[in-house]
């Protein structure tokens, strides 16, 4: 079930979680319960928890059909977690068991996907009982592994470079922001 599970890594906690919300599929309304998931590593990563903090207090962005004023900012995320734990909005309201044998089956298909073992995911996973596995994994490896890109792939480390550019930015062109990560890959300016 949901719970502070110090001994687990996150893919294995993911795993419990999900499971939960298949046999019991009106978690997916509590707020506490579904905010709260990987709260064992908000605690212990204090940049997890600025990160969320921003994302979820702080992080303005314009309306874009603001009906009173254009430079009007809210919180998105925020307003969108009122929204799903509180609906106020009628539609919302009444989608209740629907969103539920949604999750169920969203929660089932996420295993699924997880103990596929031809995806990436599974060797890390308790069940693969691979050498990457938190279980199985020496302590060297787990020293040697520290502060690596969790991606090694060079074409998904450069849509996150640019990705990052237009986050950054806005209002950048995307071929700019290619170039940038591009340049900033290859150390051009080095």
């Amino acid at each position: 079930m949901i719970g502070d599970m110090h001994q687990l890594v996150v893919y294995d906690k993911l795993k419990l979680n999900l499971e939960a919300i298949v046999e019991s599929p009106e978690l997916i309304h509590d707020e506490k319960i579904m905010m709260g998931m990987m709260k064992t590593w908000v605690d212990e990563l204090p940049p997890l928890k600025k990160y969320l903090h921003h994302e979820f207090e702080e992080k303005k962005t314009k309306y874009v059909n603001s009906p009173t004023d254009s430079n009007t900012k809210a919180v998105p995320l925020k307003m969108i977690r009122e929204e799903v734990f509180h609906p106020k909005d009628a539609d919302n309201l009444g989608c209740t068991s629907r969103l539920e044998e949604l999750a169920k089956v969203a929660a089932q298909t996420w295993i699924r996907e997880l103990l596929d073992p031809k995806k990436a995911t599974f060797q890390f996973m308790s069940e693969s009982e691979s050498q990457y596995c938190w279980d199985r994994c020496t302590p060297e490896l787990k020293k040697a592994l520290q502060g690596k890109k969790a991606v090694n792939d060079l074409a998904e480390s450069s849509f996150a470079e640019v990705t990052e550019q237009l986050r950054s930015f806005g209002c950048i062109n995307i071929a700019n922001a290619a170039g940038v990560s591009d340049m900033q890959c290859n150390n051009y300016l080095s």
